[in-house]
Order: C-alpha cells, then sequence, then structure tokens
C-alpha cells in the first residue's frame, strides 16, 4: 500500500505542473462543442464503413467508388480499369450543416480534375476525368452526424454495387449513400 501511495503522489505532482506550464491553458474544455472526450456527441461512425486497406482498391472493375472513415476523417476514392478516359461526378453534403473541409487526393489539372467546396461549406462537388488511376477528396466534416455520397460514373448514378464502404469493401444499399452516425 505505501508503494502506490508513493508512485500516486509523484505521477500527481508530475500531471499538475504539466498542466501549470502549458502556455494558453484553460480550466474550461478544450474540444469543440460537438466533440466529447471520446469522439463526436453525435455518435460514432458505423464500423461497417471504418477504415480501408490500400490494397483493396487495387482489384476494381468500370467505375469503383471507395468511401471510409478513419481518425483523419471521411475519404473517397474512385478509379476504372484501363486507360481510357472515364468521368467522375459527385456531390458530398454534410446533413446537418456541419463545414466540410476538403483536399484533393492525386488530382490532376492537366486531366481537368477540380473540386469546389460550396460557399456555406456544406456541400462539395467534383469532376474527376480517370485514366485509370486513383482519384479522391480526404474530408474533414467535424462530427457530422449524418453526410451524404451522390456519385455518378459516364454521366449515370452510380450502381450501389459498385460503391464499396469501409475495409470489407461491403456494398453499397441505395445510391446516393447516406451515413449517420449512431448514438
Amino acid at each position: 500500500m505505501k508503494r502506490t501511495t508513493m508512485l500516486a503522489v509523484p505521477a500527481a505532482l508530475a500531471l499538475a505542473t504539466a498542466v501549470a506550464v502549458v502556455p494558453g491553458a484553460t480550466a474550461g474544455p478544450s474540444a469543440a462543442p460537438e466533440e466529447t472526450a471520446h469522439g463526436c456527441a453525435a455518435g460514432h461512425v458505423p464500423g461497417a464503413v471504418q477504415n480501408q486497406s490500400g490494397r483493396a482498391l487495387r482489384a476494381t472493375r468500370a467505375g469503383d467508388a471507395w468511401i471510409w472513415h478513419n481518425r483523419a476523417g471521411w475519404h473517397l476514392r474512385l478509379r476504372h480499369k484501363g486507360s481510357a478516359k472515364l468521368t467522375f461526378t459527385g456531390t458530398i453534403t454534410s446533413n446537418d450543416g456541419k463545414p466540410i473541409a476538403a483536399r484533393g487526393y492525386r488530382l490532376e489539372a492537366k486531366h481537368g480534375d477540380t473540386f469546389t467546396v460550396s460557399a456555406d461549406k456544406k456541400t462539395v462537388t467534383f469532376l474527376f476525368n480517370n485514366f485509370g488511376g486513383l482519384d479522391g477528396l480526404d474530408l474533414n466534416m467535424h462530427c457530422s452526424a449524418s453526410v451524404t455520397f451522390s456519385l455518378s460514373a459516364a454521366n449515370a448514378v452510380m450502381n450501389p454495387d459498385r460503391v464499396h464502404l469501409g475495409k470489407a469493401r461491403i456494398a453499397a444499399f441505395t445510391s446516393p449513400v447516406t451515413i449517420d452516425r449512431r448514438k
């Protein structure tokens, strides 16, 4: 018992000292209001859409999409076999109005790959001219409770069986795909 007490006191002092020397530290919570100590107050993302394996993106057919979520946020990748041009278009919407921050993934200006975030930051629209490589977006939606991916290939709505979710590459049930956080 003494050993535990002796170790607990120095650990408590070290923690108090570390907190005291952090510039700008406050007594209030440091997370954004929509976040809790264990994640988002809006709930957690369903396990079926969590994570992705780079290997899973190689086995593809014409006009496939992969959607997944990890600690860095949401990810969308689009690809087809061959080197012929296939145009992907779509929108990604934060259904509860949380702002979206977007970054392109392997986009090529010479092919006319573009995306824009709306002025209210609730929608991203994109056009990717794909020649067989991966094109995509990395998105942070700041704990949005619901997100919708509306995807098209060659001016046709993508078939849900060509939209793969998470590491297990589960086929989407519908297109567009709406994913809600669970409480």
